[in-house]
């Protein structure tokens, strides 16, 4: 008697159905998987050019960043966006490249859009040789102002 004769007809199509349920599986999870890998690979590899004009200081960001917190006033002083702190010293916020645009205006970041005179408040820290890539931008009008690296999302 062979193996097909000594099952039954619903034993034979319940093994067939779990081997192609298994396979189906597997399918859908190496999906998800390359789908994941793009998404990163696109968040890490998006529109994170760092511009070579203009008064808003950027840097290629590498992830995580700091969290201190910067309060202060938007200005414009020439071609350089700083933020005058309530403790009377003015910042160049250094934001991360693709997060903030300037209009001529105004600067826009994180669905907000801010001119200058209003208040503004970015998390971050004082930049050193390790938390700034050797990826960005200072307008030249910035001078040797403090620099504030602005945490990326």
């Amino acid at each position: 008697m062979t193996r097909a004769e000594a099952e039954p007809p619903a034993a034979t199509f319940l093994r067939d159905h779990n081997v192609m349920a298994s396979n189906m599986l597997r399918w859908i999870i190496a999906l998800a998987l390359g789908f994941a890998a793009a998404s990163v690979a696109g968040c890490v590899a998006g529109t994170t050019e760092v511009p070579n004009t203009g008064p808003l200081a950027t840097y290629r960001a590498g992830g995580g960043g700091m969290d201190a917190l910067l309060e202060g006033t938007l200005e414009l002083q020439g071609a350089c966006i700083v933020v005058a702190a309530s403790y009377g010293i003015e910042v160049v916020p250094v934001f991360p490249a693709g997060e903030a645009t300037w209009d001529g205006n105004s600067l826009s970041w994180r669905d907000k859009v801010y001119q200058p005179g209003d208040s503004i408040a970015v998390g971050g820290g004082g930049p050193n040789d390790n938390t700034i890539s050797s990826e960005h931008y200072i307008p030249d009008d910035c001078g040797s102002l403090e620099r504030w690296l602005v945490a990326p999302r």
